[in-house]
């Protein structure tokens, strides 16, 4: 099974939407909608991996929006393992 793969990097609004008996996760926003467009792409260009400019910029420059979780995660991680030992 071949998977595509686009990366973008701006505002989304995300959460559950619907009725009480039927609530979908989903993410809203310009943002999704250009990495959307971007996917589209992978296929006509024959590249399994597409980003945008904005996303290069961003990787370029060292954007914490990028590393921020991760960073967290791992802070956490070892914080628990201290804590265990």
């Amino acid at each position: 099974m071949a998977v595509d793969l686009a990366l973008h990097i701006g505002e989304v609004l995300y959460g559950n939407v619907g009725a009480a008996d039927r609530l979908d996760f989903t993410v809203i926003g310009p943002a999704v909608n250009e990495v959307a467009r971007i996917e589209a792409l992978c296929q006509p260009l024959r590249n399994a991996v597409l980003f945008s400019a904005d996303f290069a910029h961003a990787l370029a420059e060292g954007d914490a929006r990028l590393c921020r979780s991760v960073v967290t995660n791992c802070a956490a991680s070892e914080k628990r393992k201290r804590s265990s030992v």
